[in-house]
């Protein structure tokens, strides 16, 4: 078995990516942490607000995305338990 090499996406591709996922996810916002006294400029991001609960929102809807409508169809999964799984129920 070889090694497959990937390339990393150029900002062309990600802007992309972006673009066909914006209708979807919930842009979340920078919240800074007060909490215990902490320093002030830690800033947290509530991914709990996208429609699945996590980030693996962008990535699973955007893979899903860019499948032909015929694989789609055939259905889809993924072996995992977790965010994951959630983000591919939500999508399907």
């Amino acid at each position: 078995m070889s090694a497959r090499t990937i390339e990393r996406p150029v900002r062309q591709e990600l802007e992309e990516a972006a673009g066909r996922i914006r209708d979807v996810v919930v842009h979340t916002p920078l919240v800074p942490l007060h909490a215990h006294g902490l320093d002030p400029r830690i800033l947290l991001k509530p991914e709990i607000l996208q429609p699945a609960g996590s980030f693996k929102i962008r990535g699973i809807y955007h893979a899903v995305l860019r499948l032909a409508d015929e694989d789609r169809r055939r259905g889809l999964s993924t072996v995992s338990a977790g965010n994951t799984a959630k983000a591919l129920a939500w999508c399907g």
